[in-house]
């Protein structure tokens, strides 16, 4: 982290304060800390800028951290079938739609989790998705009509060609 000091006549200057701005949009900033300096006769204000330098790179153990996320992380398109994939998928871009709506995280709406459980058990009435760990009244009152209506909308698989029929000898 490194500090920098602007000054800027109370009375106006139109250099330093773009030269402020300028520095302000080029740099990860931290932290702004302003005052004013009533020095007669040229009052001035005074901002001590915090900043990142460029160069200062992520500490070992963030970048551990985030490793350590990745790794954990469950691929469920590899975990689902294709078809509970599809819903798994339908299902996460409703969530989206009702976190943007609602402006609740997601995971508030339903974890990526439940929603493989409930791709996983098509789950068609509100007492099996009751029975989903986590999934509790409120949530069910919510949200049941909306996840049954999605789950009923997409297919269990591909539909089987129809069984030939015996030709005549």
């Amino acid at each position: 982290m490194a500090f920098r000091v602007f000054s800027i006549s109370v009375h106006g200057d139109l250099v330093s304060e773009e030269e402020l701005n300028r520095f302000l949009l080029a740099h990860r900033v931290l932290h702004v800390d302003r005052k004013l300096i009533e020095s007669p006769p040229n009052p001035v204000w005074s901002f001590c800028v915090e900043y990142q330098l460029a160069s200062a790179s992520p500490t070992p153990a963030r970048t551990a951290a985030a490793r350590d996320k990745l790794r954990n992380r469950v691929d469920y398109q590899e975990l689902l079938s294709p078809a509970e994939y599809r819903l798994y998928s339908a299902l996460r871009d409703w969530r989206k739609m009702v976190s943007e709506r609602d402006r609740v995280p997601v995971w508030a709406v339903f974890t990526n989790e439940q929603l493989a459980q409930i791709a996983q058990r098509r789950i068609d009435n509100s007492t099996a998705l009751h029975q989903i760990v986590g999934v509790g009244d409120a949530r069910v009152e919510k949200y049941a009509a909306d996840v049954l209506a999605i789950v009923e909308s997409l297919p269990t698989e591909n539909p089987s060609p129809p069984a030939a029929s015996p030709t005549p000898p």
